[in-house]
């Protein structure tokens, strides 16, 4: 069957049955991982006709990257879906921010687990979208975190050493959300609440501010 072109609308135009079709795929992505997730089973789940996906999508692919456009939007927030509304902050209060929002989005069991799933998905088994997903989805984000970073040093620093830095902070965010169930076992906690969740964000953003300034006293923060 011939793909049609896919229909990139905003979420708040989409028709009910391109909302419940992105529903239903990124609860099936999630649970059984973009290889192994079929059209059939995602619109027998959506309850539409299995030619929905093509016609309003333009194939599992191009689905694929609307459900990570739309958890992506949802984890952020619409309006801040592209970090403006972290702009006017300094770069300390922008990285508590980044971290806070992040860590109450993966680990509130919603959307926003669905969508760190499938981000845990890409590292360990990229999917035939992998170089639209780094440009689109994962790219704002690093460029955004690594801009912050840069800002942090007092040194000039070259964009490796803040990219390093930047897998360093995100990848305390995400330990939290794939060891949620051992971490809340090690702490007592049946779950996270705000209370904890400024804990852990205070906690990640003083360790990693720490680990800036040593590295700047060091000199190794200078661009080479």
């Amino acid at each position: 069957m011939l793909e049609t072109q896919p229909q990139d609308h905003p979420s708040d135009v989409r028709s009910d049955a391109q909302r419940r079709i992105i529903e239903a795929a990124g609860q099936i992505f999630a649970d059984s991982g973009y290889k192994h997730t079929t059209i059939r089973a995602i619109c027998r789940r959506a309850g539409v006709n299995v030619a929905a996906v093509n016609y309003y999508f333009g194939g599992k692919k191009h689905l694929y990257l609307a459900v990570l456009k739309t958890l992506r939007a949802k984890v952020w927030g619409e309006q801040l879906s592209d970090f403006s509304g972290y702009a006017a902050l300094p770069p300390d209060e922008r990285l508590y921010a980044f971290i806070r929002t992040l860590l109450s989005r993966i680990l509130d069991e919603g959307e926003g687990t669905v969508f760190a799933k499938l981000m845990a998905q890409e590292l360990i088994q990229p999917a035939d979208a992998f170089d639209q997903i780094i440009e689109e989805i994962i790219n704002p984000t690093f460029a955004f975190l690594s801009a912050t970073v840069l800002q942090l040093f007092k040194k000039p620093m070259s964009k490796e050493k803040a990219g390093l830095c930047c897998l360093s902070i995100v990848g305390q965010v995400f330990y939290f959300y794939m060891s949620k169930h051992v971490i809340r076992k090690l702490f007592d906690r049946e779950h996270f609440g705000d209370r904890e969740l400024d804990a852990v964000a205070n906690h990640i953003v003083r360790f990693s501010l720490y680990a800036i300034d040593r590295m700047a006293a060091q000199n190794e923060g200078d661009v080479e």
